[in-house]
């Protein structure tokens, strides 16, 4: 019977953060204003305007490629906060698309940009929600 000698923490660590990958992305958290209006009222003209101007500034970010994934935060609470997740080269990028998304340029959003590093995780499927595009990966799993 052979002793196999236990490995610390700082070696277990040393061989587990290397396969840690390491993806940078951003996040813009999209915050309603107090100018947000009130969900118990009706939708107005201009309200439903910036929302169409919205999901367009969405769909153009889904065609060059700038936006990961995106949509509302709480949707079953109401109406309002959202988040989208950017992969973009810089934080000043990310800044710019965050000051041009359309609720935020009407003051009805203030948004937040955050990094993320996306370190673990499964991801097999390319969505493309606008163009009602999938493609699922046949890469078997290990």
């Amino acid at each position: 019977m052979t002793d196999i000698a236990k490995k610390t923490a700082a070696e277990e660590l040393g061989e587990l953060f290397p396969r840690l990958k390491g993806i940078p992305l951003y996040l813009i958290e999209m915050t309603p204003t107090s100018a947000w209006p009130d969900p118990d009222d009706p939708p107005t003209d201009s309200m439903m305007q910036h929302l169409v101007d919205h999901l367009h500034w969405l769909e153009a970010r889904e065609q060059d490629g700038t936006l990961f994934l995106s949509g509302p935060i709480d949707a079953d609470q109401g109406v309002g906060p959202g988040l989208a997740v950017l992969n973009v080269a810089t934080r000043e990028e990310a800044e710019r698309l965050a000051a041009d998304e359309p609720f935020a340029r009407a003051g009805l959003r203030s948004n937040t940009v955050r990094s993320w590093t996306v370190n673990e995780g499964s991801i097999t499927v390319n969505l493309k929600l606008f163009a009602n595009a999938i493609d699922i990966g046949t890469t078997p799993t290990t």
